[in-house]
């Protein structure tokens, strides 16, 4: 079974989801279920199943990061300097209004 679009796989999942809680995916007929029915997962809709899983279970937030410059902060280490900044960032608008 080739699968066309995301779209495709997202309905695909969500009838798989349905069936595992037990009941049956909205678009069947619980008549027309047959136990002899198989389905074949191409490999591109396995390699997007391994990408979302690994996409999905990676934080949002990295917090060893935030931990870091939380310490730093107070510390009083690396503090950024505002000057410091904005002269970085008028440099960087007049440098792409010269080119």
């Amino acid at each position: 079974m080739k699968i066309p679009s995301d779209e495709s796989i997202r309905t695909y999942l969500r009838g798989i989801k349905e069936t595992e809680k037990g009941g049956v995916a909205k678009n069947v007929k619980k008549d027309s279920v047959s136990r002899s029915d198989s389905v074949e997962i191409s490999g591109t809709a396995k390699d997007y199943q391994y990408v979302y899983q690994r996409v999905t279970s990676v934080p949002d937030v990295r917090s060893d990061r935030i931990a870091e410059v939380q310490r730093k902060i107070r510390e009083d280490r690396d503090y950024v300097q505002s000057e410091r900044v904005a002269d970085k960032m008028i440099r960087s608008l007049l440098l792409e209004a010269v080119l």
